[in-house]
């Protein structure tokens, strides 16, 4: 089949949630506080040494995952090595759930790469689209998560994840829904404390519009770093300062292994 055209439009969203004002005053927070923190946080919230060196692969992997598709786009997808090293990078920074290894383990090689292969390429329907409604995005997110979600072992946090690998492709990428990044913007979409998440694709789809209206089009330039930015938030909400003997540290890595 030739390759489809591209529509040239302008992003548009349905009536912001979000003010232009709030926007800019949320962004810049975030940003300041990744570039403050991030590092500092990684470092204090890891359980072994091997968070930084992950992070730093996962940092990069777009940029792989953007060299593999500009060679041919039919090979963008995900090898089981390289989902299990994700996997590995989640856990290793979040919470630890020992059975998703073994769930994930469960699925065959060529099962990762039809899904992943699958799910990028319906997202990327809207890699050249410069404008796009919210709720024509909404839907597309939502599709990929599941076609993602198929493989045992993801759910869709990790599907988020794994999609959020596009940024270097996609000005459009979705944001990561870490557990800290996503307790820290569920209190600012609700106005409530802090609330235990379900981990659902409906509580996923609030948590990524949100995001749509805060960024817009400039999720590729910073959507990273402002996902990053709340971690930081919520790890500050918790009494994270950052120093090097911190007692909320040890008792963060004491809970992500509860």
């Amino acid at each position: 089949m030739p390759p489809r055209k591209s529509t040239k439009r302008k992003l548009e969203s349905s009536p912001a949630l979000i003010s232009k004002e709030d926007a800019s005053a949320i962004i810049s927070q975030l940003l300041k506080s990744h570039q403050k923190y991030y590092d500092k946080f990684t470092k204090e919230v890891a359980r072994n040494d091997k968070l930084v060196p992950l992070d730093k692969w996962r940092n990069e992997f777009p940029e792989t995952l953007k060299e593999r598709y500009n060679t041919d786009p039919k090979s963008l997808l995900l090898t089981k090595p390289e989902l299990i090293r994700l996997m590995d990078w989640k856990l290793t920074k979040g919470k630890f759930r020992p059975t998703l290894f073994k769930l994930l383990n469960q699925n065959s090689e060529e099962s990762i790469e039809t899904a992943t292969k699958d799910g990028f390429a319906q997202f990327l329907e809207l890699k050249d689209s410069e404008e796009v409604t919210k709720d024509e995005y909404l839907t597309i997110t939502k599709k990929s998560i599941q076609t993602l979600s198929t493989l045992r072992g993801i759910g869709p946090a990790t599907a988020s994840l794994m999609l959020s690998l596009l940024s270097s492709i996609t000005n459009l990428a979705p944001p990561f829904f870490s557990d800290e990044s996503a307790e820290w913007t569920f209190v600012k979409i609700r106005g409530t404390e802090v609330e235990k998440l379900k981990y659902s694709i409906g509580e996923y789809m609030e948590y990524v519009e949100w995001w749509f209206d805060l960024i817009g089009p400039k999720f590729k330039e910073c959507g990273a770093l402002l996902e990053q930015g709340a971690w930081c938030e919520r790890l500050k909400d918790l009494g994270m300062s950052g120093d090097d003997d911190d007692d909320i540290a040890r008792d963060i890595k004491k809970q992500k292994t509860e």
